[in-house]
């Protein structure tokens, strides 16, 4: 049996959410939770800018662990590619 990742498969096209930060995070039962997302936005009538729910994730424990690793682990790439130190100061 192997122990390779299964390939990702994408047979729709699946859309591009841009994410500003987390709203709320409930959890539903042991070991599953719902995470919001919202998008920073400015409202177009009043000019404020408001936090809108973009997308809510259904996760369990290990999905959101495995998230935040593969986040970091990301982010410091992107900062060793543009040199950029961790607190993204330039170098």
């Amino acid at each position: 049996m192997s122990t390779a990742p299964l390939p990702l498969c994408e047979p729709i096209a699946i859309l591009d959410i841009f994410v500003s930060g987390v709203g709320d995070m409930e959890e539903l039962s042991p070991n599953l939770f719902r995470v919001t997302y919202y998008a920073k936005q400015r409202d177009t009538y009043t000019g404020e800018t408001q936090l809108n729910v973009v997308a809510k994730f259904v996760v369990t424990f290990e999905t959101l662990m495995a998230m935040s690793h593969a986040t970091v682990e990301k982010r410091t790439v992107s900062n060793e590619s543009l040199g950029l130190t961790p607190s993204g100061t330039i170098n």
